[in-house]
């Protein structure tokens, strides 16, 4: 999809005086052309890739920023190779007081394509997200509403967590664990102010995960380096995704 038309997107005017107006200059959606089918469940793969057990007494436990981080990249890239949603780039201009001020910009959004009908529970709440985004803000649904929707959902709205990122991933994990009788996580009692997580799975779908999640990251590797757009899709993907999980953080008046 491309649309190189300029056009109005949201004006706001007062006693025929324009104090804000933005328009859309330019859109394409960003091609990716990369192996299809490739799991069942990208939301387990960067929490399934290992079979972890981490004991407060021997270990600090995992890089619970990096899990959410990765995989909500993984499952995102993973909906855009199957062609369940397109990633869109555009270009917008603001005005403001006609031409007084104005900013232009570039940002990303995401549509659904086609109906989703695999079982994956981050896959389907990312397509809720999603869905519900564009149709209360329309053409606004860029990046960063769809990604504050999706965390609102398993983190609550407007909640407070002294470790977001943990938060999310042992809601995802139980989530999954409601649904499906091959994943188990256990939460033991704190033991020196530190819980213990345990998460187990059978061998056969734990190397499933981890060939999947090989054959994810070296698509994300390439993708980064051969295709500009992306690379910039990339970058804005982080500085989203850290600025959500950050806002959830308590923070002292």
């Amino acid at each position: 999809m491309s649309n190189n038309g300029e056009h109005i997107i949201e004006q706001i005017k007062f006693l025929g005086i324009e104090f804000y107006k933005r328009t859309r200059l330019e859109e394409h959606t960003i091609q990716i052309s990369a192996q299809q089918n490739i799991t069942t469940h990208p939301g387990l793969l960067v929490v399934g890739k290992d079979f972890f057990t981490h004991s407060p007494l021997s270990s600090p436990g995992p890089n619970w920023v990096a899990l959410a981080y990765r995989t909500i990249e993984l499952t995102l890239l993973d909906l855009i190779i199957n062609e369940f949603i397109d990633l869109i780039v555009f270009t917008d201009t603001k005005f403001y007081l006609y031409d007084l001020f104005r900013n232009e910009y570039q940002n990303y959004r995401l549509i659904t394509q086609h109906r989703y009908q695999g079982n994956d529970n981050l896959s389907a709440s990312i397509i809720k997200s999603i869905q519900l985004t564009n149709q209360r803000k329309q053409q606004q649904a860029d990046l960063k509403t769809v990604i504050r929707h999706l965390l609102d959902e398993y983190l609550g709205e407007n909640h407070a967590h002294s470790q977001p990122h943990k938060a999310f991933i042992i809601e995802l994990i139980q989530r999954y664990n409601w649904d499906y009788s091959w994943i188990t996580l256990k939460i033991h009692p704190r033991v020196f102010f530190q819980s213990q997580s345990e998460l187990a799975m059978p061998t056969e779908k734990r190397e499933e995960l981890k060939k999947a999640y090989t054959t994810l990251s070296d698509i994300t590797v390439t993708l980064n380096r051969g295709n500009k757009a992306f690379h910039l899709y990339t970058n804005e993907f982080y500085r989203v995704i850290k600025s959500e999980f950050e806002r959830r953080k308590p923070h002292s008046d």
